[in-house]
């Protein structure tokens, strides 16, 4: 989900999905993409030319995620760089097992192996065997979502968030004063 742009590696998670496709241990497998932007029609392309346009679904801009996780299996963030992506922590609430690429912000919020799988950037094979991992280890995959669900309700509540910033404030005029 989000923006349709080069850096959010979308043409890496397309190239995974027919790596996937290919995979005869695996269920048919379906990628819906959320959002929009200027690699919308490369994608499209690209999945016509590895011929698995019926496998890739571009949803298009969508103001509200939750239908989509729930009909999800896994989340699969494919990003050359990223910030703290909220996708992630909207995934976790939603109790989806997640493989990530190790980029900006994820590895702060994703543990490998413990909240989620993470992977290089710009590896197709390396996020489809991650995403394999997921789709054919249920118990794995059920223990990241618990973990990452659990953490999503202590770590990353509005609640958290104020604590976290009350705290930083009084820290702050706590070591103003000792000057």
């Amino acid at each position: 989900a989000g923006r349709l742009s080069v850096e959010k590696g979308h043409a890496d998670l397309v190239a995974a999905t027919a790596l996937l496709a290919g995979m005869i241990q695996l269920p048919p497998i379906r990628v819906v993409i959320v959002g929009d932007g200027p690699e919308r029609d490369a994608l499209l392309r690209q999945a016509a030319a590895l011929g698995i346009s019926d496998k890739v679904v571009l949803a298009g801009f969508q103001r509200h995620m939750a239908p989509y996780f729930a009909m999800a299996r896994i989340l699969a963030l494919p990003s050359h760089s990223e910030g703290s992506p909220n996708v992630v922590l909207e995934a976790m609430a939603a109790g989806l097992p997640i493989a990530a690429t190790r980029v900006g912000g994820v590895p702060e919020i994703l543990a490998d192996r413990k909240t989620g799988l993470l992977v290089p950037a710009r590896d197709p094979e390396a996020l489809a065997a991650a995403i394999r991992e997921l789709l054919t280890n249920s118990e794995l995959s059920q223990r990241l979502a618990q973990a990452a669900f659990k953490q999503a309700q202590t770590t990353y509540t509005r609640e958290s968030y104020k604590r976290k910033l009350v705290g930083f404030y009084q820290d702050t005029l706590r070591a103003s004063r000792q000057e």
